[in-house]
Order: C-alpha cells, then structure tokens, then sequence
C-alpha cells in the first residue's frame, strides 16, 4: 500500500539500491519529490549522482527498491 507522499509526490524512491557488477554503488535510499519544488543532487564525483537519475529516468534497472512516478511504476 502507498502512503499518502508516494502517491502525492511526483517522482517517490523507495529502498532503493544500485550496483555496478554486484558491487553496490547506491544503498537504502528514500526519496519524494514534492509538487511544485526545484530539486538539485548535489555532492562530490563519484557519489552516485548520476547513477540515482539514471535509475529515476528508467535508464537503469535497480538492485533493490523501486520508483513511482505520479504513483506509477
């Protein structure tokens, strides 16, 4: 069952994780993105910037976890 921000909030990530051949490079994260808000990603080369909105856009499949966009898988 989604709670009320998954399915209020644009793009929702949950227990998301991410590896590279089986090496983790993202773990655990949990994101909503609220209605009518800028957000930026920010931290230092090789933090997983890139990767999270690769995974966000569908670009690429997640290890664990998933993303809702408008409550949709």
């Amino acid at each position: 069952m989604q709670t009320r921000n998954e399915r209020d909030a644009p793009i929702s990530v949950r227990d998301l994780s991410v590896a590279y051949d089986r090496r983790p490079v993202l773990w655990n994260i949990n994101l909503d993105v609220p209605k009518g808000k800028l957000v930026g990603v920010v931290g230092p080369n090789g933090a997983g910037k890139s990767t999270l909105i690769k995974v966000i856009m569908g670009l690429m499949a997640p290890a664990t976890g998933g993303v809702l966009i408008y409550g949709e898988h």
